[in-house]
């Protein structure tokens, strides 16, 4: 299953008036506990994979994340494990992810690179997160035929290390992922959100904010132009092109914004932020005509 979201940091300043928005009397709230597995040397985590077993309302969980297609999407396969095991499993502290039910998913491509049996035996729980979502069904009302649908989810709580619970960082965040419908109609909503409530766009995902944890950092390395991730060849069509081109920018930009929203003042971060923006602007002036489809 490939799922699209984008995740918003939520300043402390806009917090009561994006509460009064979130928690209506439809929201639901629901506690999550999640135990987050890479190797020691994070090999996961280098690859792009996140993998967690979460404790969601009266289920566990097993999940796992890989890179998808484009910024907003995200590779996810979900299995709900049997809670007596997990139980047992914690009481004992021998909680570990099951990964032979991998061997014949959608995500089993972004596994080829590790051996699975190895891999599971050098699996080790990184961190953990303590959350309460509240979450809220937006529906298009524009149009009553619609199926336009997002899932808003508001994360408050905090990532604590696996070995060490006085090592925290906390969690404030907001999300909103396309449940059905239109793709148009969650960036044009994500903007509404934002305009009213001054929110910051991060692509950081709690897994990537564990490992910076449990290495003593606040935010990840500066991102350059990396043209081996432009993906591109002579039989391309225009379209493509410019779609290749477009991403590879942002591949640059939104991880050195994230950086600068969640407070870092570097100045690597921001002459990488630059470099991005100055790339994407070029790359649309010269290649303006290759593409009707490109959202000013």
């Amino acid at each position: 299953m490939q799922e699209i979201e984008l995740k918003f940091l939520v300043p402390e300043s806009r917090l009561k008036g994006l509460m009064r928005q979130a928690n209506i009397k439809s929201s639901q709230l629901t506690q999550l506990a999640a135990h987050y597995y890479d190797t020691p040397d994070q090999q996961l985590a280098k690859a792009g994979i996140g993998s967690r077993i979460r404790h969601e309302g009266d289920a566990w969980v097993q999940t796992i994340k890989a890179g998808g297609d484009g910024i907003a999407a995200r590779l996810e396969h979900n299995a709900v494990l049997d809670n007596q095991q997990v139980q047992t499993m914690l009481d004992t502290n021998t909680l570990m992810p099951d990964l032979s039910i991998y061997q014949d998913s959608p995500i089993a491509p972004a596994l080829e690179p590790f051996k699975l049996t190895k891999l599971a035996k050098t699996l080790t729980r990184l961190y953990v997160t303590d959350v309460k979502r509240i979450t809220r069904l937006l529906t298009d009302n524009s149009d009553k035929d619609s199926s336009n649908q997002i899932e808003m989810a508001y994360d408050c709580g905090a990532i604590i290390h696996g070995n060490d619970d006085t090592q925290r960082d906390s969690i404030q965040e907001i999300e909103f992922e396309l449940i059905s419908g239109d793709v148009d109609f969650l960036f044009t909503t994500a903007k509404n959100w934002c305009q009213r409530h001054k929110l910051c766009l991060s692509t950081v995902t709690k897994a990537e904010r564990g490992g910076l944890l449990i290495t003593g950092q606040r935010y990840s390395p500066a991102v350059s132009a990396n043209l081996s991730d432009l993906t591109v060849d002579k039989d391309s069509s225009r379209p493509a092109f410019i779609r290749a081109i477009v991403h590879n920018c942002l591949l640059q930009i939104l991880p050195n914004s994230s950086a600068i929203v969640a407070g870092s003042t570097a100045d690597e971060h921001v002459l990488q932020l630059h470099n991005g923006i100055q790339r994407l602007r070029t790359a649309l002036k010269l290649f303006k005509g290759f593409s009707d489809e490109l959202n000013p």
